[in-house]
């Protein structure tokens, strides 16, 4: 048996009225009144900002714990130039492709929600060939020193592009709700 989203909100809503009521019965929250302070209820721009904050923020706090502790070697190199970023990406661009799949019907320009897929689809590749190859070389204490620099930029800018890729899908995602 599958509900509409109305009648989940009125069982919820139902719910909700349940566990809030006084000795004699009678309700202490009009039901209706409940339902307005749902999540579905917030701004998409909202949203984004609280995905920026949160989710792509708080991803790079493994990688800047050395510093933020004081230990280890902070320089920029250091902290970028093993490739992480590109793992990194990898999860914002699976998260912005999960964000498309659930609004897939709902998306009226076809193009648009091509190229988010097909663009996802060859970051990840892109990150995950890249970051094979470096964790490789990485995990090698011989080569650790003859890592590029390059790769720190490389990574850094697969980062910010997996960013604005999963920025983009969770506005969608947001606005079609």
């Amino acid at each position: 048996m599958r509900f509409t989203e109305g009648q989940v909100a009125k069982i919820l809503a139902l719910a909700i009225e349940a566990t809030q009521r006084n000795a004699d019965g009678s309700s202490t929250r009009d039901p209706e009144e409940t339902l307005k302070l749902s999540i579905d209820k917030v701004k998409p721009i909202t949203k984004v900002w609280f995905w920026l904050g949160g989710v792509v923020t708080f991803s790079l706090l493994p990688m800047f714990w050395g510093y933020l502790s004081g230990s280890g070697d902070t320089g920029f190199y250091s902290i970028f130039g093993k490739g992480d970023l590109f793992l990194l990406s990898t999860v914002l661009l699976a998260a912005g492709l999960t964000e498309i799949a659930l609004i897939v019907k709902a998306i009226d320009n076809k193009g648009l929600l091509g190229t988010l897929i097909l663009g996802a689809l060859l970051l990840v590749v892109v990150d995950v060939a890249r970051y094979s190859t470096v964790a490789q070389e990485a995990s090698n204490p011989a080569h650790m020193e003859a890592l590029p620099h390059s790769i720190a930029w490389a990574s850094l800018i697969m980062y910010l592009l997996a960013a604005l890729h999963s920025t983009t899908c969770v506005y969608l995602g947001a606005k079609t709700e």
